[in-house]
């Protein structure tokens, strides 16, 4: 029998891999050229409560300064940004 990730790692590994190599550290202008603009950008000011993409995987934080959140076909992830523009936190996961 085929385990859930190997299914995951055919289909959807090159979305899985690009999400993934953003790292805490990257300046938000790098994650951009990485990934190109994010689908939702929420602001700690002006963000709803309940901010995440329905139907998809997240790990509940507050946002300190923003959040990037891109979505593909499979994966979506989650990059909190700090005041320095910083990746401070990630979250890759699934629907």
């Amino acid at each position: 029998m085929i385990s859930a990730r190997v299914i995951r790692n055919q289909i959807f590994g090159d979305e899985y891999r690009r999400l993934e190599a953003v790292t805490v550290g990257m300046s938000e202008r790098e994650v951009i050229d990485l990934l190109g603009q994010p689908h939702k950008t929420y602001y700690r000011d002006s963000a709803p409560k309940d901010y995440y993409v329905p139907g998809y995987a997240h790990k509940e934080r507050a946002i300190s300064n923003k959040v990037f959140i891109y979505s593909f076909s499979e994966p979506i992830a989650y990059y909190y940004l700090d005041n320095n523009n910083k990746v401070e936190d990630a979250f890759v996961g699934g629907s």
